[in-house]
Protein backbone atom coordinates (compact mmCIF):
# COMPACT_ATOMS: atom_id res chain seq x y z
CA UNK A 1 0.00 0.00 0.00
CA UNK A 2 1.22 3.42 -0.90
CA UNK A 3 1.09 6.28 1.64
CA UNK A 4 -0.62 8.60 -0.83
CA UNK A 5 -3.45 6.10 -1.29
CA UNK A 6 -3.95 5.94 2.48
CA UNK A 7 -4.38 9.71 2.77
CA UNK A 8 -6.45 10.03 -0.41
CA UNK A 9 -9.50 8.38 1.14
CA UNK A 10 -12.27 10.06 3.07
CA UNK A 11 -11.41 8.53 6.45
CA UNK A 12 -9.33 10.86 8.62
CA UNK A 13 -7.84 7.93 10.55
CA UNK A 14 -6.25 5.03 8.66
CA UNK A 15 -4.80 1.87 10.18
CA UNK A 16 -1.48 1.18 8.46
CA UNK A 17 -0.47 -1.65 10.78
CA UNK A 18 0.24 -4.84 8.93
CA UNK A 19 0.81 -3.09 5.61
CA UNK A 20 4.12 -3.20 3.78
CA UNK A 21 4.73 0.45 4.61
CA UNK A 22 7.00 1.80 7.32
CA UNK A 23 6.43 5.04 9.22
CA UNK A 24 9.66 6.41 7.74
CA UNK A 25 8.61 5.39 4.23
CA UNK A 26 5.20 7.00 4.66
CA UNK A 27 6.78 10.17 5.99
CA UNK A 28 9.23 10.43 3.09
CA UNK A 29 6.56 9.83 0.43
CA UNK A 30 4.14 12.31 1.96
CA UNK A 31 6.75 15.02 2.46
CA UNK A 32 7.80 14.58 -1.17
CA UNK A 33 4.17 15.14 -2.18
CA UNK A 34 4.00 18.39 -0.19
CA UNK A 35 2.24 17.17 2.96
CA UNK A 36 3.27 18.41 6.39
CA UNK A 37 4.07 15.33 8.47
CA UNK A 38 4.05 15.26 12.27
CA UNK A 39 5.37 12.07 13.77
CA UNK A 40 4.90 10.68 17.28
CA UNK A 41 6.12 7.43 18.79
CA UNK A 42 3.52 6.11 21.22
CA UNK A 43 5.82 3.46 22.72
CA UNK A 44 5.91 4.06 26.45
CA UNK A 45 3.22 6.75 26.41
CA UNK A 46 1.14 6.24 29.49
CA UNK A 47 -1.66 8.60 28.65
CA UNK A 48 -3.01 11.83 27.36
CA UNK A 49 -0.38 14.16 28.85
CA UNK A 50 2.47 12.27 27.17
CA UNK A 51 0.60 12.42 23.86
CA UNK A 52 0.02 16.17 24.24
CA UNK A 53 3.71 16.72 25.07
CA UNK A 54 4.79 14.76 21.99
CA UNK A 55 2.54 16.82 19.73
CA UNK A 56 3.49 20.12 21.33
CA UNK A 57 7.10 19.24 20.46
CA UNK A 58 6.16 18.10 16.94
CA UNK A 59 4.27 21.35 16.40
CA UNK A 60 7.26 23.34 17.62
CA UNK A 61 5.37 24.67 20.63
CA UNK A 62 6.53 24.68 24.19
CA UNK A 63 3.03 23.91 25.35
CA UNK A 64 -0.66 23.90 24.59
CA UNK A 65 -3.48 23.47 27.07
CA UNK A 66 -3.80 19.85 28.13
CA UNK A 67 -7.30 19.11 26.93
CA UNK A 68 -8.75 17.53 23.83
CA UNK A 69 -10.35 20.74 22.54
CA UNK A 70 -7.00 22.52 22.66
CA UNK A 71 -5.40 19.57 20.86
CA UNK A 72 -8.01 19.76 18.07
CA UNK A 73 -7.56 23.55 17.89
CA UNK A 74 -3.80 23.10 17.52
CA UNK A 75 -4.40 20.72 14.62
CA UNK A 76 -6.79 23.15 12.93
CA UNK A 77 -4.23 25.94 13.36
CA UNK A 78 -1.91 24.04 11.01
CA UNK A 79 -3.82 25.74 8.16
CA UNK A 80 -2.49 29.09 9.44
CA UNK A 81 0.95 27.85 10.49
CA UNK A 82 1.68 25.93 7.28
CA UNK A 83 -0.77 27.20 4.63
CA UNK A 84 1.26 25.96 1.66
CA UNK A 85 1.13 22.30 2.71
CA UNK A 86 -0.89 19.97 0.49
CA UNK A 87 -2.39 18.50 3.66
CA UNK A 88 -1.46 17.44 7.17
CA UNK A 89 -0.58 13.94 8.39
CA UNK A 90 0.01 12.59 11.87
CA UNK A 91 2.19 9.47 11.68
CA UNK A 92 1.60 7.49 14.87
CA UNK A 93 4.25 4.85 15.55
CA UNK A 94 3.60 2.01 18.03
CA UNK A 95 -0.01 3.19 18.25
CA UNK A 96 -1.15 0.00 19.98
CA UNK A 97 0.97 1.09 22.97
CA UNK A 98 -1.29 4.09 23.60
CA UNK A 99 -3.87 3.31 26.33
CA UNK A 100 -7.42 2.78 25.04
CA UNK A 101 -8.98 5.92 26.56
CA UNK A 102 -6.53 8.40 25.07
CA UNK A 103 -6.52 6.46 21.78
CA UNK A 104 -10.30 6.84 21.42
CA UNK A 105 -10.15 10.54 22.27
CA UNK A 106 -7.20 11.07 19.91
CA UNK A 107 -9.14 9.57 17.02
CA UNK A 108 -12.26 11.63 17.81
CA UNK A 109 -10.18 14.81 18.03
CA UNK A 110 -8.53 14.06 14.68
CA UNK A 111 -11.93 13.47 13.08
CA UNK A 112 -13.27 16.77 14.46
CA UNK A 113 -10.18 18.72 13.39
CA UNK A 114 -10.22 17.07 9.95
CA UNK A 115 -13.81 18.15 9.39
CA UNK A 116 -12.98 21.73 10.42
CA UNK A 117 -9.88 21.88 8.22
CA UNK A 118 -11.72 20.54 5.20
CA UNK A 119 -14.78 22.77 5.57
CA UNK A 120 -12.89 25.91 6.54
CA UNK A 121 -9.68 25.59 4.54
CA UNK A 122 -10.13 22.84 1.96
CA UNK A 123 -7.19 20.94 3.48
CA UNK A 124 -7.06 17.30 4.54
CA UNK A 125 -5.89 16.08 7.93
CA UNK A 126 -5.09 12.40 8.29
CA UNK A 127 -3.69 10.18 11.00
CA UNK A 128 -1.82 7.04 9.96
CA UNK A 129 -1.64 4.46 12.73
CA UNK A 130 1.41 2.18 12.70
Amino acid sequence: MDALKLVAGEAPVADARGLSLSPAGAEAALRAAGWLVLRADCAGMEGRDALFSAFAAALGRDYFASNWDAFADALVSLAYDEPSAAGYVLVMESYASLPAGPAVMFEESVKDAAASLMSGHGKALRALLF
